[in-house]
């Protein structure tokens, strides 16, 4: 007969195998937080990105090998010169010459000599609708004598304002191209200054807070207008000439519009980079679902492009009877009707890690899906085609998507469309309209909505 174990004995070993235990989940979280701190889990994380396309392209953690300046310029590109639409380039060593207001690249030799064969024959665009471009001047010479200059250290990048209606199209057109061209030619130690390449640009007193906001996001200090930047640091300096360690372009991949549809596949990763990186500056963790149900309604009462004769552009008429509805049909259920543009960066993100059905217009406003939390649904309102030549593609009647070219891309959320079919699915937002994308808002059938809403609850 085996004789009882001591209950001394049986407390130890069960004391021991919980402090194992203990210490093998702390192990096992520290290297969950050690792959998370690049903005994501590893799959989406920012530095995997770089090595994986540093490798591939440029084979160093600098575009220039980590070579120390010289007397001469340097210039590394990635995409096609002949399309400079798909090209970025990063330049080291080239300064903005006070005289002739232009930006100089230093290059060996005399004129007749072969230039690097990385420098750009065209103008880089560095604006998401392609109408902003940068080509520096060539000059045969080195650069100017260290007794006339001002030598500024930290990372440059040129871009340019476009698509300022709202938050979503500021980060997925504007602000994408800046994040694609630091995770593709490396993360720079140190402050990034951010500079709009000419000074006419349409961006009210909103659009500038919230593109100050994204881009002290992405670890910057935003400036004004590039040519007056460079002639107020000639200027405070009493030099000829203000010199670059390293400026570049961001490069534009805009995510929205059917015209890049072609250009969005293979980029998921970029795309969550940039969720992941934003969520995490706001204090969100971009990989856990929402802790309760919450219904949230878009109420668009903003827009840039709202006819003057227009009560509403692209809305949902009767938003109002919609979230009466619904407060009914889920009393237990937080429901909340929002006004997206009255929030800050950190508001709207911090509202968005809450939600896990969100009701919304097509549009601009409906680009803040990508932020919603792991798990949650969407339910974008369509609209009717009665355009044969659309760019977005259908056929006379069809029910049609507009963003839906990158919500094929989001593997996190679930995403529905509420079809339209017939003028009883919207009202015209003037008096004259006749363009159902841009002019028309829903009428959203409360039966239609209470059926799609309960898959989800």
């Amino acid at each position: 007969m085996r004789k009882p174990v001591a209950p001394l004995f049986r407390v130890v070993v069960s004391a021991i195998r919980a402090i194992l235990l203990l210490l093998a989940g702390a192990v096992v979280s520290d290297l969950c937080r050690q792959s998370y701190r690049g903005g994501g889990n590893i799959r989406f994380s920012r530095q995997y990105v770089q090595r994986e396309i540093q490798a591939k392209v440029l084979g160093a953690q600098n575009p220039f090998g980590g070579k120390s300046l010289s007397n001469f310029s340097r210039v590394a590109c990635v995409g096609v010169d002949s399309d400079s639409v798909e090209t970025a380039c990063w330049y080291q060593n080239i300064c903005y010459q006070r005289s002739s207001k232009k930006i100089i690249f230093y290059a060996p030799g005399q004129v007749g000599t072969s230039l690097p064969a990385t420098l750009p024959t065209k103008p880089v665009q560095i604006s998401s609708q392609g109408d902003r471009a940068f080509l520096p001047d060539v000059r045969f010479e080195p650069v100017p004598s260290v007794t006339n200059i001002i030598r500024l250290h930290t990372v440059h990048v040129l871009w340019h304002h476009w698509a300022s209606m709202n938050l979503g199209h500021l980060i997925w057109e504007d602000f994408v191209g800046i994040w694609t061209s630091l995770s593709i030619f490396g993360d720079y130690p140190g402050s990034t200054n951010f500079m709009v390449l000419t000074k006419d640009f349409e961006c009210d007193a909103h659009c500038l807070r919230l593109s100050n906001e994204i881009l002290e996001a992405l670890g910057g200090k935003v400036h004004g207008p590039a040519e007056l930047y460079f002639e107020a640091e000639a200027s405070s300096n009493n030099v000829q000439h203000v010199c670059f360690d390293l400026i570049g372009g961001a490069l534009t991949k805009a995510f929205v519009g059917s015209e890049v549809r072609s250009r969005h596949f293979g980029r998921e990763t970029l795309l969550y980079s940039l969720r992941d990186h934003l969520l995490l500056q706001m204090g969100v963790d971009p990989r856990l679902p929402a802790r309760t149900h919450h219904i949230v309604i878009t109420n668009k009462t903003n827009s840039e492009f709202t006819n003057s004769a227009a009560n509403n552009h692209r809305a949902i008429v009767n938003i109002a009877e919609i979230d009466q509805i619904l407060r009914q049909q889920y009393p237990l259920v937080k429901v909340s009707v929002v006004e997206w543009h009255t929030l800050s960066l950190k508001q709207n993100l911090q509202l968005l890690s809450t939600v896990t059905v969100l009701i919304t217009p097509c549009g601009g406003v409906s680009t803040l899906l990508p932020f919603l939390p792991v798990g949650s649904h969407a339910l974008v309102m369509d609209y009717l085609n009665l355009d044969a030549h659309s760019h977005f593609g259908g056929n006379v009647g069809d029910s049609m998507h507009m963003e839906g070219m990158l919500w094929d891309h989001l593997w996190h959320i679930r995403v529905d469309y509420y079809t339209v079919h017939n003028g009883s699915d919207f009202v015209f937002d003037f008096p004259g309209a006749t363009d159902t994308r841009n002019d028309a808002s829903i009428v959203v059938k409360p039966d239609r909505i209470k059926a799609m809403v309960s898959w989800y609850c």
